[in-house]
């Protein structure tokens, strides 16, 4: 596997385990039962999507290497959602979510276009179409929140 192969797989975890982290969160600062449940089940997407990778691809690579370089506006969208669900605006931490995750798929769609390994490359595009949709519902949600 190729260091940018290998990079990638780090910033694939990386990304997964903040976003479990923040839905996590999230969910517990909300008080609607639906909105709790989508949090969730995007968590547990997250969640399946770091151990497929860690026993699939590079599973020596721990998630904090030194080598992982993500965009700084999805660290920041993610930083501030973080801020805002503890400060009590989970509603404004939502949009926040909404806009790292848009960052987040096309920076990710981007990257696995770069893959050298074909059958990561096609795991990968598996994990960033569901990512789509995970980020669809997050949309969704937050709509839905806005008309209430």
């Amino acid at each position: 596997m190729s260091n940018s192969d290998l990079r990638l797989i780090s910033i694939v975890r990386l990304l997964c385990k903040q976003a479990q982290l923040l839905y996590e969160e999230l969910a517990v600062a909300l008080s609607d039962q639906q909105a709790k449940n989508v949090l969730r089940k995007l968590a547990r997407h997250r969640v399946e999507t770091l151990q497929a990778i860690s026993t699939d691809a590079a599973p020596e690579l721990n998630i904090g290497n030194g080598n992982t370089v993500v965009p700084q506006e999805i660290l920041t969208a993610n930083e501030v959602a973080k801020s805002k669900i503890r400060e009590s605006g989970a509603e404004e931490a939502i949009n926040y979510l909404v806009e790292g995750n848009k960052r987040e798929v096309s920076f990710l769609r981007q990257e696995v276009r770069n893959i050298n390994n074909y059958a990561l490359r096609r795991r990968l595009s598996s994990f960033v179409a569901v990512l789509q949709m995970d980020f669809d519902q997050l949309q969704m949600l937050a709509r839905n929140r806005h008309h209430q």
